[in-house]
C-alpha cells in the first residue's frame, strides 16, 4: 500500500514538472474571469504627486530624518489598479515611521461604488477643487495610521501616516492636519 501511494505522488509530481503550461491561462486570472495580478512595466504616477521637499515641510519638527521615495509596482485587482509612494523617515524621538500616498484608479464608477470607499468617512475641506474626506484612524498589526482621502474621478488618494501603535507621538490632530496640507499641494 505505502509503495504504492508513493509511486502516485512522485507520477504526480513530476506530471506537474514536465505538463507544458496552458497557453490560455494567465497568472493571477481565475477561470471565472476574476483577476488580482502585478502589472509589469507600468506607472500610475503616483511617485510624482508629492516631493520629498513637500513630506519634509508637511512633517516639519516630527521628523528627524526623511528617506527618498520608494514607489511600489502596480496592483491590478479586478481591473482596479492601484498604486503606493513610500517616504518612511525617522522622528524626533529616534523612532521609525512613514507616510504614504496611496492612488486606486477605478476601471468604471460601478467599480468605485462597489468598493465602498466611502464607508466610515466624514468630509473634510475641499483640496484642490476635489473633496477631502476624513477616515477612520485604524490599527494594523503594530502600526497605527492615520488618513485622509481625497477623490478626484475615478482616482481615489489616500494620504496616510503610520507609526508603532504603542508609541504615538504624531498624535491624531497633527496628522491629518498634515495630510490636508500635503493634499492640498499634490499633483492630482
Amino acid at each position: 500500500m505505502v509503495v504504492i501511494g508513493a509511486s502516485v505522488v512522485v507520477a504526480a509530481v513530476v506530471a506537474t514538472i514536465i505538463m507544458p503550461p496552458n497557453p490560455y491561462s494567465k497568472p493571477g486570472i481565475g477561470a471565472d474571469g476574476f483577476q488580482a495580478f502585478m502589472e509589469k512595466d507600468t506607472d500610475l504616477g503616483i511617485g510624482s504627486v508629492v516631493s520629498k521637499d513637500e513630506v519634509v515641510a508637511v512633517l516639519g519638527k516630527n521628523a528627524k530624518s526623511v528617506e527618498n521615495v520608494s514607489v511600489s509596482g502596480v496592483f491590478n485587482y479586478n481591473g482596479d489598479r492601484g498604486q503606493t509612494a513610500t517616504y518612511k523617515f525617522v522622528r524626533a524621538d529616534g523612532r521609525q515611521a512613514s507616510l504614504y500616498v496611496d492612488v486606486m484608479v477605478f476601471k468604471s464608477s460601478n467599480s468605485m461604488d462597489d468598493a465602498n470607499i466611502y464607508v466610515g468617512t466624514g468630509e473634510a475641506k475641499v483640496v484642490n477643487g476635489h473633496q477631502a474626506y476624513y477616515m477612520h484612524a485604524q490599527t494594523l498589526g503594530i502600526t497605527r495610521e492615520y488618513r485622509v482621502m481625497v477623490v478626484n474621478g475615478l482616482k481615489a488618494y489616500k494620504f496616510v501616516i503610520d507609526q508603532p501603535f504603542d508609541d504615538i507621538t504624531i498624535n491624531e490632530v497633527s496628522s491629518v492636519a498634515a495630510l490636508l496640507k500635503l493634499a492640498q499641494n499634490a499633483k492630482l
